[in-house]
C-alpha cells in the first residue's frame, strides 16, 4: 500500500471538513475519506472507501454514516450496479460513483478519461444524494480548460462550476463550495 496524496477539504456551504487519502494498492486505486458535516450544532460523520481498477473504473464503494446502516455499492465488469448485492437496473451504463458530500469523486472521470485541453467528456454517473445516500443516474460534462482546470456541468440540474485540480486530478477548489487546505 502506497499513499499517493492526502488532502483536507473544507466547505463553508456544507459546513463540512474532510480528511482524504489517495492510495495505490497493488493494481488498484483506493479513495478514502472521513467527512464531518455539522448541521444545527449536530455533527454527522461519513466514512467512505472507493476501489477502482488500474484504469480508474469504479468497482466497489463502501459508505458508513454515523446515523445509518453501512452501504456497499458495486459495479461488475458488464457495468451493472448493485446496492448491498441488490441489482440496480436504473444505473446500467453508469461508469462512476459521485458522492454528493465530497469533491473526491470528480477525480474518477478526470483520471479515467483524461481529456485534452478544450475537450469535453461526458460521464454517466451514479450520484449518491448527500442526505440519504439514495442513488440516481446523472449525466455530467467535464470540459478541460487548462492543464489543471476543468468546467463541470450537470445539465439536468443546470449546475455549473470550475474545478482546479492538482497533478493527481484531486480537487484543490470546487467553485466556491470546497477548498483544499
Amino acid at each position: 500500500m502506497s499513499i499517493i496524496a492526502e488532502v483536507c477539504w473544507r466547505s463553508e456551504e456544507l459546513n463540512s471538513t474532510e480528511n482524504f487519502r489517495l492510495i495505490r494498492q497493488q493494481a488498484h486505486w483506493l479513495l478514502e475519506g472521513d467527512v464531518t458535516i455539522t448541521e444545527s450544532s449536530r455533527s454527522a460523520q461519513w466514512l467512505y472507501q472507493i476501489t477502482c481498477d488500474p484504469n480508474w473504473q469504479t468497482k466497489e464503494v463502501r459508505i458508513q454514516h454515523s446515523r445509518m446502516a453501512p452501504l456497499t455499492f458495486s459495479r461488475d465488469n458488464e457495468g451493472k450496479w448493485y446496492q448491498n448485492r441488490v441489482y440496480l437496473p436504473d444505473l446500467n451504463g453508469a461508469d462512476d460513483i459521485d458522492l454528493g458530500f465530497t469533491p473526491a469523486t470528480n477525480t474518477l472521470p478526470i483520471r479515467r478519461l483524461q481529456p485534452e485541453i478544450n475537450e469535453t467528456i461526458i460521464c454517466h454517473a451514479a450520484w449518491s444524494r448527500p442526505n440519504d445516500c439514495s442513488i440516481v443516474p446523472v449525466e455530467q460534462y467535464y470540459t478541460r480548460l487548462g492543464a489543471n482546470l476543468y468546467e463541470y456541468h450537470n445539465p439536468s440540474s443546470g449546475f455549473r462550476t470550475q474545478l482546479d485540480v492538482d497533478q493527481h486530478g484531486l480537487v484543490k477548489t470546487y467553485g466556491d463550495i470546497w477548498f483544499a487546505d
